[in-house]
């Protein structure tokens, strides 16, 4: 819902307010209703800069206004973004200015921003490796590598794998990052190569 808060139309709550006998004083009603035309005109502006200041209803410098509060640009490399895709930014942002970088955090911060089938997260010392469940668009690896828009915690390193999440390739093995992965598959056969699963990428 854009708008949480619900308009009042100030002169018809007070109209439906007036007892029977008075409903029909055209004179009371008159004098009623001019008192309250400051009173709507207040309520009117309010919702106005509710809807304008909201990240879900506010649009070019208004929605500008929203993205630097949290501090992200609309201008993101050579790419200027529109409005819907600008608040998407504008959301990961403020997630990322207030997340205490857990794995469940990062891995929903993950799903958020890319709108992944599967995010896998496996930590290592002081690094950390995050699978991505499918390809990666151009924008979308600038996105997670450069932007700084996904959390992490201080002082460590992030790496990302793309893989098929349907059918990706895994082993047991404690130098494979996505070992045991739902959906995961083996090695083909010589005979039907198709029966095994799909490599990951290091997403570079």
């Amino acid at each position: 819902m854009a708008n949480d808060v619900t308009p009042i139309d100030h002169k018809a709550l007070a109209l439906s307010r007036l007892i029977t006998q008075y409903r029909e004083s055209s004179n009371l009603i008159s004098y009623q209703q001019g008192l309250l035309v400051e009173a709507q005109n207040l309520e009117d502006m309010f919702q106005q800069l509710i809807n304008e200041r909201s990240i879900n209803t506010a649009t070019n410098a208004q929605l500008d206004d929203v993205g630097n509060i949290v501090g992200q640009s609309r201008q993101v490399g050579d790419q200027t973004l529109d409005d819907d895709d600008y608040r998407k930014f504008i959301k990961a942002r403020a997630v990322r200015n207030y997340t205490n970088a857990t794995p469940e955090e990062i891995i929903a911060s993950v799903n958020f921003v890319l709108g992944v089938p599967q995010v896998q997260y496996l930590e290592g010392g002081m690094s950390i490796t995050i699978g991505i469940g499918r390809s990666l668009t151009p924008e979308e690896i600038n996105l997670v590598q450069n932007l700084g828009i996904i959390p992490k915690p201080s002082a460590v390193s992030v790496s990302y794998l793309e893989y098929n999440s349907q059918e990706p390739f895994s082993y047991r093995s404690i130098n494979n990052p996505l070992a045991g992965i739902p959906n995961a598959r083996g090695y083909g056969t010589v005979s039907n190569p198709l029966l095994g699963g799909k490599y990951s990428n290091i997403v570079s």
